[in-house]
């Protein structure tokens, strides 16, 4: 079990913490590396969180790894990094780890940051960069921020930050994903529910061009697709459900036809 304390005056000079949630901080921090061994890695992050002090904000990359030390119930999403903060946000699961913050993010991902060709279809993306998008949760992190700002009812911001997402990502660089989802039912929750309809019904269509390739294979080739066929099948079920949601019926009803005949056609291959 590991205890780090929290220096009140350093949080709030260095703006991890604003003057105004003083009275809401942890006095330290507590938590435990639940296995029998660290590597040299995680004891220099220790030594580093040990004589630290807070002086200087510290970020991690991602979570749900070794190199988090187990500390994601006290992350903080701040652009695409996670910031150490005396605030605990526990049980989240993996695509949602720590809290928003939600200002932070709303200036940066509008104003400061620079996405250079990001949103230009005239350049490449090879799988590398779609991989490195992917795995930064590039669309997740834009939902997770939209869906915040809906929840304290901006809801104009929040729309303001969907079409931030899909203007630098858009779909013949980045093939839509499962974070796309999010996007779509955040789109209907705001009260843009023509652009929901299409983004749901486009990621549709997109899924289904790619359960047909697969149903196409032959028996030799199809058990190698069965990830990426249940994947599918998956998307079609959650797009169902959130436009299903939205009372956008007649979108819902056809999904959920083409998923109920892609799935037949799944279990009657195994």
């Amino acid at each position: 079990k590991f205890r780090l304390a929290v220096d009140t005056f350093n949080v709030v000079a260095n703006g991890t913490v604003d003057t105004n949630e003083i009275d809401n901080m942890l006095p330290a921090l507590e938590w435990n590396i639940n296995k029998s061994r660290i590597t040299k890695s995680e004891l220099v992050a220790l030594d580093i969180l040990a004589n630290n002090n807070w002086e200087r904000p510290v970020y991690f990359a991602s979570g749900g790894n070794n190199s988090s030390l187990s500390l994601e119930d006290y992350f903080q999403l701040e652009g695409f990094a996670y910031r150490l903060v005396p605030f605990k946000t526990p049980d989240k699961p993996i695509l949602e780890l720590g809290r928003v913050d939600d200002a932070f993010m709303v200036n940066h991902y509008l104003n400061d940051f620079e996405w250079g060709g990001q949103g230009d279809t005239g350049i490449y993306f090879d799988s590398h960069i779609r991989r490195t998008a992917t795995v930064m949760r590039v669309r997740g992190n834009f939902a997770r921020l939209a869906e915040k700002l809906i929840q304290e009812g901006d809801t104009a911001q929040a729309i303001a930050i969907l079409d931030k997402a899909m203007e630098i990502m858009p779909k013949k660089q980045m093939p839509y994903d499962i974070f796309t989802i999010d996007i779509a039912d955040n789109y209907y929750r705001a009260g843009e529910h023509t652009k929901g309809h299409d983004l749901a019904r486009e990621f549709a269509m997109q899924i289904s061009d790619e359960l047909e390739y697969f149903v196409s294979l032959s028996d030799r080739f199809f058990p190698l697709v069965d990830y990426e066929m249940r994947m599918n099948l998956q998307y079609l079920q959650n797009l169902s459900e959130i436009s299903g949601r939205a009372r956008d019926t007649q979108l819902s009803r056809r999904i959920s036809n083409a998923l109920g005949d892609y799935y037949q056609i799944y279990q009657e291959r195994q």
